[in-house]
């Protein structure tokens, strides 16, 4: 397989680019290079999936494939850094609500971006459960999901049995723009002061994940 308490502001998306979002395709293609992320949240080997703009909105397109590109050698200081988590109010599947920005901990958090119509989601998500359970000593993984609904989001969460990640939805979509996510699958790793350091479009590389931790550790 190769994320303060506060009540935010709601972004509000056009109906066409919200509907577009929806009915639209996961991932991306190895053969475009274009990750309409921020730069600074990973180097652009990582990026592997073409987006498509929708009225303003990069809607995914596509099909999803797992990173090529090794993490960049060296320290925690040789990984750029990236947005942090937003202060955004969002669901715990589990019950209640909190902040993105307090997911962070002492340990590095792997965001793993979903959409529960997603069918390459749907394929990942018992992988992620697998390796978020395996590796619970060296890092967190939590799923921060949109599109969709939240009852659905909870049937993907029973569906897969996904019991190891924090799994979350967001109903506003913000902390998505926020972060410059606008295609799923993806994951972005955070460090302890949920920063983002290193950032994977498309299916992320368990190994790959594993050496960023380390890294930021």
């Amino acid at each position: 397989m190769k994320g303060r308490m506060s009540r935010p502001r709601l972004l509000t998306l056009p109906t066409a680019a919200l509907a577009a979002l929806l009915l639209a395709a996961c991932g991306g293609s190895s053969d475009d290079v274009d990750s309409g992320i921020p730069s600074a949240s990973a180097p652009a080997a990582e990026a592997v999936t073409a987006t498509t703009e929708v009225e303003g909105v990069e809607a995914p397109a596509g099909e999803g494939e797992a990173a090529e590109a090794s993490a960049p050698a060296g320290g925690a200081d040789e990984l750029p850094e990236g947005p942090k988590l937003p202060d955004v109010s969002v669901k715990d599947l589990a019950g209640g609500s909190l902040s993105v920005a307090d997911i962070k901990s002492e340990k590095p958090v792997l965001v793993w971006f979903y959409a529960p119509h997603c069918p390459y989601c749907n394929e990942e998500a018992p992988k992620v459960e697998a390796f978020a359970k395996a590796n619970a000593d060296k890092l967190t993984v939590v799923g921060l999901g949109t599109q969709d609904s939240e009852q659905e989001a909870k049937d993907f969460v029973a569906e897969h049995g996904l019991k190891t990640p924090r799994m979350l939805y967001d109903e506003s979509f913000a902390s998505w723009q926020q972060l410059g996510i606008r295609s799923q699958p993806g994951a972005m790793m955070f460090d302890s002061d949920g920063v983002s350091r290193y950032t994977w479009v498309g299916a992320f590389d368990e190994q790959q994940a594993l050496e960023v931790a380390k890294r930021l550790t």
